[in-house]
């Protein structure tokens, strides 16, 4: 994992534009979606170069994230940020309790079951309302709810691990 995997993490995307006076659509990867105003210094990869915005002022507006970004005053300012990753720094974000983690941080883990049976890698996750879902990639795609001390049994970040209560064959 390169260093600028480790030290940033995408929060989400810039959609488009919104309005005239350089205001843009964002598409947020956080929960609840609003949470990504709350970074004020975002980064976005230019040119090979992570380049730092500071974020002005941000609403949701009919389920959707607007932003003023500081310097960006019409639409042909922010027309080089459409489709670009919003990146923050890892050390702005809130420090977890134990047993809890970042999906991203659960991406690309080995998925073993609990009689070292291994299943495949952690493709993504996604939420259902009830719980969230693992997608474990490997010679079936396997869908494991995360329901930590019941199908997930351990999550070892250093090792790259997770052990699931799971039938190799369901």
């Amino acid at each position: 994992m390169s260093k600028f995997v480790k030290k940033n993490l995408v929060i989400g995307r810039v959609s488009n534009h919104y309005g005239i006076k350089g205001w843009v659509k964002i598409f947020s990867y956080s929960d609840p979606i609003n949470n990504i105003i709350n970074y004020k210094d975002w980064f976005f990869l230019i040119n090979d170069k992570l380049v730092k915005y500071q974020i002005i002022e941000g609403k949701e507006q009919n389920k959707k994230i607007i932003v003023k970004i500081k310097n960006i005053e019409n639409r042909e300012d922010a027309e080089h940020l459409i489709g670009k990753d919003i990146y923050i720094d890892r050390a702005s974000l809130q420090v977890l309790g134990n047993d809890q983690f970042y999906w991203n941080d659960l991406e690309g883990l080995e998925v073993y079951t609990d009689n070292d049976s291994y299943l495949g890698k952690v493709k993504c996750l996604f939420a259902t309302g009830s719980n969230d879902v693992i997608v474990v990639d490997g010679k079936s795609e396997y869908l494991i709810p995360y329901l930590f001390g019941d199908t997930v049994i351990d999550v070892n970040l250093k090792k790259g691990l997770i052990t699931v209560n799971w039938d190799v064959d369901y």
